[in-house]
């Protein structure tokens, strides 16, 4: 539906062959919803909305829902986390550089610069290679 998304080109700081099989999530997180439903405490309501794959350089391009147009939903922002491919693991919370924020994540508008900037916070060391299972060597 034309007007109603809004193309955004990212470019992480962190080069994507330094790391190799990671993606990144975006989320919409509902800033408004405590207010809106009476709550005094908790968690924000949080919708998935892509999942995208940087190339070589750390670019990627997506289409998001044009919230800005919304009533109440402007009041939100978009949440960037950079994520190991194989295993889900986040590894870092991407945060705009060039672009207003609200809360921590990317400010809610109609259109944005050719390239938004993120740089990666709180990086965790390599996700390992083991699964978590637990054999059983009992056989």
């Amino acid at each position: 539906m034309a007007g109603f998304e809004v193309i955004i080109y990212g470019r992480i700081w962190v080069i994507a062959k330094e790391i190799p099989g990671i993606e990144v999530e975006i989320r919409y997180e509902a800033d408004w919803d405590h207010e809106f439903f009476g709550i005094a405490d908790g968690m924000v309501t949080t919708i998935h909305l892509a999942m995208v794959i940087p190339d070589e350089v750390g670019q990627f391009d997506t289409e998001l829902p044009d919230f800005f147009k919304q009533a109440d939903l402007g009041k939100g922002s978009f949440q960037f986390m950079l994520r190991d491919k194989a295993s889900g693991n986040i590894i870092a919370m991407l945060k705009p550089e060039n672009m207003p924020r609200f809360i921590s994540g990317l400010a809610i508008r109609s259109s944005y610069p050719p390239f938004v900037l993120f740089s990666a916070e709180s990086i965790s060391t390599p996700p390992s290679t083991d699964s978590g299972l637990v054999k059983d060597e009992r056989k």
